[in-house]
């Protein structure tokens, strides 16, 4: 990614070094001992390829991130949805009509063990949030959101919604794609 790229981490630019750069995925596995198999179902087929390779690239490290270390494969489901599909399942799993941005269906047996887990996002609700942002990083935000609610975190009452999302901000930023929440307007 180059300087001009609306999605280039902050850490490509010239005096952002308040974070560690981004690693390569494979690092953080070699690193931690645990590795990270992120697979991204793109049911729309209206992401770029290297859209994709992107999200795909910083979702595995913004996972990393937020299950910090320790030994285990982490795998996570992640599938790109319209706002029809959406719908549906929000429906079907929460009796709520209309679509939302991230549906999360955790699967493991021990909700302490290596993630397993599945994460819808909605691709058309990203691109009316982001607005002027970059629809990519509104999907990297959502991915991490479901995986911060399979760790622990949620966002109902205003001081787990800030304690949430500020830790949204710090993985975003750590891996040097900077803050997507903070820069959106607060919508509570």
């Amino acid at each position: 990614m180059d300087n001009n790229d609306p999605c280039a981490p902050d850490a490509a630019r010239p005096g952002s070094a308040e974070d560690e750069p981004p690693q390569p995925a494979s690092s953080y596995a070699e690193q931690s001992g645990s590795s990270i198999d992120l697979d991204i179902n793109d049911t729309t087929g209206r992401l770029h390829a290297t859209a994709l390779s992107w999200l795909s690239e910083f979702g595995a490290l913004a996972v990393g991130r937020a299950v910090g270390g320790g030994a285990g494969a982490h795998v996570v489901a992640l599938s790109v949805v319209d706002d029809s599909t959406m719908a549906g399942l929000h429906f079907s799993h929460s009796g709520i009509e209309g679509a939302t941005d991230v549906l999360t269906f955790d699967l493991r047996d021990d909700p302490t063990g290596a993630l397993d887990v599945e994460i819808v996002v909605c691709l058309d609700e990203a691109r009316r949030q982001a607005s002027d942002r970059c629809v990519e990083r509104e999907l990297l935000l959502y991915l991490l959101h479901g995986v911060l609610h399979c760790i622990g975190f949620d966002d109902h009452d205003p001081g787990d919604f800030d304690l949430m999302h500020a830790r949204e901000d710090e993985i975003l930023r750590a891996i040097g794609v900077g803050s997507v929440f903070g820069d959106g307007e607060d919508d509570r």
